[in-house]
């Protein structure tokens, strides 16, 4: 198995270089900055990113024992892990049509607070790479739609009504059906067959 994936892997990295050599090309990597606040400098030909599902991904417990391995104290950790969108504190309301229906049915605070949080910070993380984009170019958004006690976030809509009240155009949203889960047969939360999809939106400015 190990033999397959590094030929495997090979042959990508010579595809790669195949596809580039002869382009002038420059990878700008940007570590321990905050996605919410930071300055991009330079102008983008295009955005492709996916901001996490709201709860649905914590990326902190995925890499947990890593951190572990590199000498991390669990109280760093757990630093770390209040740092994660959804679980800091919003600097702002984020309005649309969707949000607020979403909103409105919660009656817990906590859940309310993370909605909150989540669509502050990652529209904030989006808007900094946005703004920097060149006229027409296109924003290309993975997200899924997770569920909050049991109501469905379609964070793909409520993206595009935000970023149409402020000049963005809707191009299209691409569906891509989940057929293989990695999920507990045992689960017993609201959502226990997880997201059936994930989405592709397509904007442009």
């Amino acid at each position: 198995m190990v033999y397959t994936h590094c030929l495997k892997t090979l042959q990508n990295l010579n595809d790669f270089i195949l596809h580039t050599e002869h382009r002038q090309n420059r990878v700008e990597f940007y570590g321990g900055v905050d996605s919410s606040n930071v300055t991009i400098q330079r102008e983008c030909n295009a955005l492709i990113t996916s901001p996490p599902y709201l709860q649905a991904q914590e990326y902190i417990r995925s890499t947990k024992m890593d951190l572990f391995w590199l000498g991390h104290t669990e109280e760093e950790i757990k630093e770390l892990s209040r740092l994660e969108i959804p679980y800091r504190k919003p600097t702002r309301i984020i309005h649309t049509d969707t949000l607020d229906e979403i909103r409105n049915k919660l009656t817990r605070r906590d859940l309310i607070n993370r909605l909150d949080s989540y669509f502050c910070h990652a529209i904030n993380a989006l808007e900094n790479s946005m703004n920097r984009l060149i006229p027409n170019a296109a924003a290309c958004i993975f997200v899924g739609n997770p569920r909050i006690d049991g109501i469905t976030v379609e964070i793909w809509r409520i993206l595009t009504e935000y970023f149409s009240e402020r000049g963005y155009t809707f191009v299209k949203v691409y569906e891509d059906k989940i057929k293989t889960r990695q999920l507990f047969g045992t689960r017993k939360n609201k959502n226990p067959e997880g997201m059936k999809s994930e989405y592709l939106l397509i904007l442009k400015n």
